[in-house]
């Protein structure tokens, strides 16, 4: 028996010992990104309206808020592949852990800087700009560590409750956060409530240096080329293992087309609220925290109600549908009391499929290389992402403000888009996965080991091969 065998029977023993969903790892961890999600939503709020208020004076406040929000995300894009790789190979807790702690301590900066500088607007817009950049680089770690620590933390018959109780952790944050943002800004002010936020990170660093993720580390290198080569590798064989599955591949690249035009929808809902409803800022806060209402509702649906196989893919495809229809009917109400409603049912549908698909992605991808899948999945899946951000504000400066013409389009498109793919066969199977099925459907893998004196390689091809004896998916 190899050492990773070793290692793997030692991994699954140490998951054995606790199955219970809210073991004392997963507990710490939860709470802990509850209080940072938090302090982030407080942020993420008060920083954009912040920035439209400050650059409206421009006459090109769309462009320069898409524009920030477009240079955030571009970190986030081009990083999380190699970070998946990196929480693979090194300790997850770590990357958690600091992640947190650098997180804290620059946004605690930034604080510090707003509230005793004395500086011109143009000098704290760069700084902002500087520490979105920042923020989005420490998530291409940070966020693939987590997506792949959690299937090891919990027993495997808990994981959907578990993404369940992750993303109610995230609406959460976005309900009390968002909804009391701006309502706290005018209390307290932009920079004390910006300190806040750096302290939520150091306080869910603390949280997160008591928790044990049961982790699989491949030894060390013993140069910086080797750790490249292995780097490269790790990213290619993410690739690879989507790539090969033809379900997960349409998902991919719907995903691609799907996050380019939801981004202007995003970007524009503070000028849509202000603008085209014609109500206070206040009101930006309250429907994003109506929507997180909506989005528990779903994802406690989908933990609670188990649709299986077949079922659950014609539920997963009809909720897909009425995420783009319900961004055209925006621009048919009259009142925000009325875009709630959209807000709520959007949240609803869209915080089921979340969890859905997370679910099946974790059980389908083994341990060994889930950190790289996922990070593969976020870099592709976002690559389109930040245009859209910036589209978005250029095109609403562009077209003399018009945000129903631009609703209208993303959403009729949209729509289209997830329509074509549902006449896919792959597709369908591949979200009707599900392992109690005495004949399964959709994705499966199978173990599969090769043997030195079955293949003649180069020396580069070798190692690869070294890689593939390790379990992976046979499609």
């Amino acid at each position: 028996m190899d050492n990773t065998s070793v290692k793997e029977k030692n991994l699954h023993k140490t998951l054995a010992k606790d199955d219970r969903l809210f073991n004392r790892n997963f507990l710490l961890l939860w709470q802990g990104q509850l209080v940072s999600r938090l302090g982030t939503q407080v942020y993420s709020i008060i920083i954009a309206l912040w920035l439209k208020h400050t650059l409206e004076a421009s006459g090109s406040a769309g462009s320069l808020v898409g524009s920030f929000f477009m240079l955030s995300a571009i970190p986030m894009v081009l990083f999380s592949a190699f970070g998946g790789a990196v929480a693979d190979r090194f300790s997850r807790k770590k990357i958690i852990l600091f992640g947190d702690v650098i997180s804290g301590t620059i946004v605690t900066a930034l604080g510090l800087f707003l509230l005793y500088s004395q500086a011109s607007n143009s000098l704290a817009v760069g700084a902002v700009f500087i520490v979105g950049i920042s923020l989005s680089t420490i998530g291409a770690f940070f966020g693939p560590a987590i997506s792949a620590s959690v299937p090891d933390m919990v027993p495997e018959d808990k994981l959907p409750a578990a993404n369940s109780m992750g993303q109610l952790s995230q609406k959460i944050s976005v309900f009390f956060g968002q909804g009391l943002g701006v309502p706290l800004m005018n209390l307290l002010g932009l920079p004390l409530l910006v300190i806040i936020n750096g302290i939520t990170y150091l306080l869910s660093a603390f949280s997160e240096s008591f928790i044990t993720i049961p982790q699989i580390i491949p030894d060390k290198m013993k140069n910086y080329r080797e750790y490249y080569q292995v780097f490269k590798t790790d990213l290619q064989e993410g690739v690879r293992y989507i790539w090969k599955n033809s379900g997960l591949k349409k998902l991919l690249l719907s995903s691609i087309i799907m996050n380019f035009m939801t981004m202007p929808i995003i970007i524009l809902l503070m000028f849509y609220v202000e603008d085209f409803l014609g109500a206070s800022s206040n009101w930006y806060g309250f429907l994003l925290a109506i929507y997180g209402i909506g989005a528990l509702a779903g994802f406690s649906g989908a933990g609670i109600v188990r649709v299986k196989g077949r079922k659950r893919t014609r539920l997963l495809i009809t909720f897909m549908l009425m995420e783009p229809l319900g961004y055209i009917l925006m621009t048919y109400v009259a009142s925000p009391f009325q875009a709630a409603g959209l807000f709520f049912l959007g949240g609803m549908f869209n915080g089921f499929v979340m969890v859905n698909i997370t679910t099946i992605l974790q059980l389908t991808t083994p341990s060994t290389i889930r950190g790289r899948v996922f990070g593969a999945l976020t870099t592709i899946s976002a690559s389109t992402a930040p245009f859209g951000m910036g589209l978005g504000g250029f095109l609403y400066d562009l077209l003399d403000q018009n945000i129903a013409l631009i609703y209208i389009g993303a959403g009729t498109l949209m729509f289209l888009l997830v329509a074509s793919v549902a006449f896919s066969k792959d597709f369908r199977n591949f979200i009707a996965f599900d392992l109690e099925e005495e004949e399964p459907v959709g994705f499966t893998y199978n173990m599969r080991y090769l043997k030195e004196d079955e293949v003649v390689m180069t020396q580069k091809e070798l190692y690869l091969e070294y890689q593939i004896q390790k379990p992976r998916s046979e499609l």
